[in-house]
């Protein structure tokens, strides 16, 4: 289970779960993959436009560089596309944009601010009302 503390974040692959962590190795190693920063990938996987939406090889190559440091050999970048060709890349968005924005979350309030926002807005299409910033920040800290 995900630390909140070490800034973790849980993705369920493979039907199990494993704690990520936005250390510098994992988003040096995102960014040099993907060519883009983590800041723009986060934007990508909490789009709300599809226009905008994360691709299937970004969100596989994201997948595939946050779980290796937990899996070791046990991940490959082709059993990662089998898997999103089974499921989907929308079941990873979430995940993945939580552990692109917690990378950034020393940076800049702001970048918090705007993910906040971009939440809000998914919560609004599905109906349901996301709680206030302020108790999310209490309950990640």
């Amino acid at each position: 289970m995900a630390n909140a503390a070490r800034q973790e974040i849980d993705i369920t692959f493979d039907g199990k779960v494993y704690a990520v962590r936005p250390t510098f190795e994992v988003v040096s190693a995102i960014e040099s993959a993907t060519g883009q920063a983590c800041s723009a990938l986060a934007w990508k996987f909490f789009a709300v436009e599809p226009a905008n939406y994360a691709s299937l090889t970004e969100t596989g190559t994201v997948l595939y560089q946050a779980l290796r440091p937990v899996m070791g050999d046990k991940i490959t970048p082709a059993l990662v596309g089998e898997r999103l060709m089974e499921e989907g890349c929308t079941p990873f968005w979430h995940s993945l944009g939580m552990l692109c924005s917690r990378a950034l979350r020393g940076n800049a309030e702001h970048v918090r601010m705007a993910m906040k926002e971009i939440e809000d807005a998914e919560a609004a299409k599905r109906g349901v009302e996301n709680p206030p910033l302020a108790e999310t920040q209490n309950q990640q800290d």
